[in-house]
């Protein structure tokens, strides 16, 4: 997969979601997430959520035009408030983002997965990729070529 692929940026996208899942496992507030573990749990998910923001900047104006129940440019927009305001990131934004934002981002990046296809020689790398570990589900809806 080209690195300029944007099926690149949904499934760095994906992974991020996953991982961010996995790492907020088991809080029930913000605060509670924000301060476990020294903040690692929070900062790795604030490094996610700019990730995040980083690749949906790049995928393309047509793809993302077919999913516009997402706020993409407030996607974009939080990326750049905690790359420049790292002290007054809110816990309990971030929380609520994980639980109500991702899961529908997810879905609309999967519902955009049919849009590419992909060999599947180039399918196999992509799954066992260490940068791709959580996204398995892909497969289901890509076109493999």
């Amino acid at each position: 997969m080209s690195e300029k692929s944007p099926l690149l940026n949904i499934c760095t996208v994906l992974e991020a979601v996953e991982k961010i899942k996995i790492y907020a496992q088991g809080f029930a507030t913000g605060m509670e997430l924000r301060e476990a573990n020294d903040q690692m749990n929070f900062n790795a998910i604030c490094r996610l959520l700019l990730t995040i923001g980083e690749e949906t900047r790049k995928i393309p104006s047509q793809l993302i035009q077919l999913e516009p129940q997402i706020n993409w440019s407030a996607i974009i927009g939080l990326r750049n408030r905690m790359a420049h305001d790292y002290r007054g990131i809110d816990a309990d934004i971030v929380f609520d983002i994980l639980a109500e934002e991702l899961p529908i981002l997810k879905l609309a990046l999967i519902n955009l997965l049919p849009q590419f296809s992909i060999g599947k020689d180039e399918l196999g790398v992509v799954l066992t990729s260490e940068y791709f570990k959580h996204i398995f589900y892909i497969s289901d809806h890509l076109k493999v070529v």
